[in-house]
């Protein structure tokens, strides 16, 4: 699906992993709102995924959306190649398609184990090799029009804390100094659970995705600092979303008192966490941010 606008690399769009609903859905409202084009990807919610391109399309927004499975190796690849088809680009992906499994561990099959590593872990593996190829190749052939192929080295430039102007292209931030110049081509951030950090009793095996999705983001964010590509992931802890109705009223009761901001957050709460760490410069990378009302 997608609305009637053409791809354009000189405007600002966002892929968005898992957007049809809960904190997806909002952050994608909440980019469009903010004048960015959409690429959103849904499975199981394809109304809502409808309803997204919608809206975008209501704003003036170009929205292409696409069914994807992310626990289907298969599906995925017909993603990426749909947008190489396409020749979609972006500037900023946001890793947040994910499911949960609750059990006590010897209730855990290795079905359930495979499936939430394939979707909370591989597919994020998959959707950033992707994405820094991207990034990287834009980046190049932006440089390359400059013709500072001498100022660029092959994976990024270094400044030594000088002071650079920055111009913005929609597509990267080309950014000059003493040095030569070098560009920001685009951002990663990957949507997380405290459960990465602390973990959580009866979600053993899906704390472990989180706990891999964090590392995986401060590892590759050390990789891809010379390149200017900040990687970066918030965990949030207990969001209002219908991955938490299974909670009976007792234990959501249970649940509200050992959260010190005394509720979940919001959806839209949550898309805000993210508006506001994607707006960071690339200086900022590595970090897990905690957002969960001083749960943990």
């Amino acid at each position: 699906m997608k609305n009637s606008q053409s791809s354009s690399k000189s405007r600002k769009t966002v892929l968005i992993t898992g957007a049809s609903v809960g904190i997806g859905a909002a952050t994608a409202r909440l980019f469009a709102e903010n004048g960015y084009d959409l690429i959103v990807t849904g499975y199981s919610h394809q109304h809502e995924l409808n309803q997204i391109v919608q809206y975008a399309d209501s704003l003036g927004r170009q929205c292409h959306a696409y069914s994807v499975d992310f626990s289907d190796s298969a599906s995925i690849d017909r993603f990426l190649d749909s947008l190489d088809r396409e020749q979609l680009h972006f500037n900023l992906l946001i890793n947040n398609a994910g499911i949960s499994r609750i059990g006590l561990i010897q209730d855990t099959s290795a079905d359930d184990w495979n499936a939430l590593f394939q979707v909370n872990v591989a597919a994020v593996y998959r959707l950033c090799q992707y994405a820094v190829k991207k990034f990287l190749s834009e980046r190049n052939r932006e440089t390359s029009l400059l013709g500072q192929h001498s100022s660029v080295f092959s994976n990024g430039s270094e400044t030594s804390g000088e002071t650079v102007s920055c111009t913005n292209t929609g597509t990267a931030r080309i950014f000059s100094g003493r040095n030569g110049t070098f560009s920001c081509p685009g951002k990663i951030l990957n949507v997380s659970s405290v459960w990465g950090v602390c973990g959580a009793s009866c979600e053993a095996a899906y704390s472990a995705t989180k706990g891999a999705v964090n590392s995986f983001t401060k590892a590759l964010a050390r990789e891809l600092a010379p390149s200017h590509i900040p990687v970066n992931a918030v965990a949030f802890g207990a969001v209002d979303t219908a991955m938490n109705g299974h909670l009976s009223e007792e234990d959501r009761a249970v649940l509200l008192e050992e959260i010190p901001a005394g509720r979940m957050a919001t959806p839209q709460e949550a898309a805000e966490i993210i508006w506001q760490m994607a707006g960071f410069g690339d200086y900022v990378t590595g970090q897990i941010l905690v957002a969960d009302g001083g749960w943990t």
